[in-house]
């Protein structure tokens, strides 16, 4: 019988350490402690326990998530729950299981969410003492001891308004114990092609092109010696997409565009502890080949022309991370974080333009190295400036290097505040070069005909080629920013979790991607536009450059509240009773697999109590509700086109914007579950805004887009029937109110750019899911 939490809560201070500490991510050490000597004095001595999967100096977290926490959301993967826990961890956190590094979201983004023990939210100072960057919040899943599980999974989606039928079929095969992780998984998605005439709008086109896409994964872990353990991760995946531009003139024939790719990724991680230091390495090596075809318009009579584009790409990186104490100050070790690492990626790319035919081969390795230094000030459990809490100050050094474009470098400095237990103030104030994204300066040219632009110059809708792809010439940037975030936790509202951030961004040479045709922009840049003998606008390249400068503030708040619904349903079982343990186990968790978790676990929850599969004594939540609120509040995002230019304010109706967008954003998240069933509901509030340029205008209205699900595990309404066990089925709403963004010009028409069907053609969508696991 696998170990419970439990049982290591009673260990001494000092095995804790031991097996918590220095045993790699997999392994747990469960052998019982040797008894400790009596001692001659009558004296008890208590040590807190390291806490399992634990993130060494990370304080309390922002949000912490318990199991029943995790099954509210009714995730059908780890990956679908961080996309889900997007408003309390930012879009790009650094990701960590069991407390340490990993090569690549890969590892994990296929395991089901019931092999979680719980997931931590931390704030930007602990990505800091990482090694990371200052704008990163950390997430850390700390998974099961044990756990075995084969999940199956399939979906049909369809619009209310028909035209499109997806479906998609996923299975998962996974078990964690203490010989390390295993998982496979495959996924097949499909959705049928979308086109104009099923949305009532002149021209045949394709709104929405048919794609399939397969994918397949397989991770492992493994020790390979004492305090040293690899993970090795795999994937492959194939995409294609077919679709029409629209109609040639000349031909009178349909423009076809079709897309076939193919990636394949290997990543490996080790990580290795050497007395109170650890390293990792991280290895990835990855091969992505891609082949597009895009009929262009005739010139003349005749047939059209056929524009290709294969790309070949080839990549390797390598980064190690070493990370420890230098010395002992009063109130705590002066911690140290090297990094170094090295990227190269060869990008050839073959472009066929009618009889035209060019290659381009461009190789690009980068060079990073930073140092991260934390001095800890003042600690409560050290007992040093105790009236302060607990004070921690960073300071981080950076070098980047492209071989192809030159250096840029990095300095920083911040501290993290805890006046009391429940309250946490951070800040940084970072001085950093960014070289421009391989991607963003490899892509390989790509020409779409017949796009819908509107023409701010002549107030008029055209139809345009579009060029985007890679720009070799675009340069580093360099920015000053400031971030101050804080949490709050009140001990009276136990689950609840108050955050804010500020960020001041100002960037020097910024890249930006032009979202649309600019009369500023096309006066900085005309060579980037193409006009007919009429003044009729027929092309605009659209790919990134560099720009003069860029500006941008905002608040950022998040209320997040967990809340248990109910009291305790069970007050003892026996071991004896199996079956009646699995249903127990079943209505907490939904999907919970089966008896190879484990009976008896119990866990600890953010507010003291017990959780977990727990079966044979304590009590369960009956039910849990989450809600989450965040307001983002834009308070300023202006970009200067050249120098010698005014700047331009995007939030007072720049064209350069590219849309209307409002200063302020409301999301509300809501996760409810009782018993067998579940709900959720996503509201997302974006203020409008406006478009002017010389005599035109285009308003855009606020837009408001509700997303709602339910979900029913129809083992708990179905007993007795084996094969109902841990199936759930779910409906998820998304766009609720078929809300469409609303564009007036300055007469109240809405430009053929702007049409409802053209911006959002899918609108209201149906998604009917089976998931069953054995």
């Amino acid at each position: 019988m696998y170990k419970s939490f439990s049982t290591y809560s009673v260990l001494p201070g000092a095995l804790l350490k031991s097996a918590f500490l220095c045993a790699p991510l997999w392994a747990q050490d469960t052998s019982e402690p040797p008894p400790a000597e009596p001692s001659s004095e009558a004296e008890i001595v208590v040590t807190a326990p390291t806490e399992r999967g634990g993130v060494n100096g990370q304080g309390v977290p922002d949000v912490r998530l318990s199991p029943e926490d995790i099954a509210a959301y009714s995730a059908p993967d780890i990956g679908s729950l961080l996309s889900e826990l997007a408003p309390q961890s930012g879009e790009r956190p650094v990701l960590l299981v069991n407390g340490k590094r990993i090569s690549s979201p890969n590892e994990i983004a296929k395991l089901p969410p019931e092999a979680i023990e719980r997931v931590d939210i931390l704030p930007e100072n602990v990505a800091l003492n990482l090694g990371y960057r200052a704008d990163q919040k950390v997430v850390n899943i700390v998974l099961k001891v044990s756990f075995a599980a084969v999940t199956a999974r399939g979906s049909l989606t369809t619009p209310t308004q028909g035209g499109q039928l997806s479906h998609s079929l996923a299975a998962n095969i996974v078990r964690i114990n203490q010989d390390g992780r295993m998982a496979l998984d495959i996924e097949r998605t499909q959705n049928d092609a979308l086109t104009s005439d099923e949305r009532a709008l002149a021209g045949p086109r394709t709104l929405v092109p048919a794609r399939t896409s397969l994918a397949l994964g397989a991770a492992i872990s493994r020790p390979v010696a004492d305090n040293i353990n690899a993970t090795a991760s795999l994937r492959h995946q194939r995409n294609e997409s077919d679709g029409f531009n629209g109609l040639d003139p000349f031909a009178a024939t349909l423009l076809r565009g079709t897309s076939r790719s193919r990636s394949t990724d290997a990543a490996v991680n080790i990580n290795g502890k050497e007395g109170r230091w650890s390293w990792t390495f991280n290895g990835q090596i990855g091969r992505s080949v891609t082949h597009s075809l895009t009929a262009l318009p005739a010139t003349g009579a005749g047939t059209s022309n056929i524009f290709a584009v294969a790309s070949k790409s080839l990549s390797g990186a390598a980064d190690l991370f070493v990370q420890g104490p230098l010395t002992e100050l009063p109130a705590g070790p002066l911690g140290l974080v090297i990094r170094s690492g090295l990227s190269v990626t060869d990008t050839q790319n073959y472009t066929t333009s009618g009889d035209l035919r060019s290659q381009s081969d461009i190789t690009t390795q980068m060079g990073t190295s930073s140092a991260n230094f934390s001095f800890p000030v003042a600690s409560r459990g050290n007992e040093v400036l105790t009236a302060l809490g607990d004070l921690m100050l960073n300071l981080n050094l950076a070098q980047e290097r492209n071989f192809g474009i030159g250096r840029s470098q990095s300095l920083g400095g911040g501290f993290s505040w805890a006046p009391t237990p429940s309250l946490r103030l951070s800040g940084t104030l970072t001085r950093a070069g960014g070289l421009p994204p391989v991607v963003q300066r490899n892509d390989p040219l790509l020409l779409t005909p017949n796009v819908p632009i509107f023409d701010f110059a002549r107030g008029e809708t055209v139809l345009v080629s579009l060029i985007s792809g890679g720009n070799p010439n675009l340069r580093a940037d360099e920015r000053r920013s400031f971030a101050l975030s804080g949490s709050w936790k009140p001990y009276f509202a136990p689950g609840l979790s108050l955050n804010f951030s500020y960020n001041a961004t100002t960037v020097a040479d910024p890249v930006r991607i032009l979202t649309g045709p600019s009369p500023e922009f096309e006066a900085a840049f005309p060579s980037r536009f193409v006009r007919d003998a009429s003044g009729r606008l027929t092309s605009i390249d659209m790919r990134a450059l560099n720009f003069a400068s860029a500006a941008q503030r905002s608040i950022n708040t998040n209320v997040f509240w967990a809340l248990p619904l109910g009291g305790d349903t069970i007050s003892s079982k026996s071991p004896n009773d199996f079956d009646e343990v699995m249903e127990i186990n079943e209505a907490s968790y939904g999907d919970g697999p089966s008896p190879k978790q484990g009976i008896g676990q119990t866990r600890m929850t953010s507010n003291g109590g017990t959780n977990g599969r727990r079966g044979l004594s304590g009590g369960m939540r009956s039910g849990r509700l989450l809600l989450s609120l965040q307001h983002v509040w834009r308070l300023e995002d202006s970009l200067t086109i050249a120098n010698g230019l005014p700047p331009i304010d995007l939030l007072e109706g720049s064209a350069l914007a590219g849309t209307g967008t409002g200063r302020h954003q409301l999301n509300v998240q809501a996760r409810l579950r009782v018993s067998a069933f579940g709900a959720t509901l996503d509201a997302k509030w974006q203020q409008g805004g406006s478009l002017i340029a010389g005599t035109e205008r285009l308003d855009f209205a606020d837009l408001l887009k509700v997303n709602a699900g339910l979900s029913a595990n129809l083992g708990q309404m179905v007993r007795g029937q084996h094969l109902a066990k841990t199936l759930r089925a779910e409906v998820q709403v998304s766009n609720l109110f078929n809300a469409r963004q609303q564009v007036t010009d300055r007469l109240g028409a809405t430009p053929l750019a702007y049409a409802p069907a053209l911006i959002d053609p899918v609108g209201r969508n149906v998604m009917l899911s089976l998931r069953k696991q054995f």
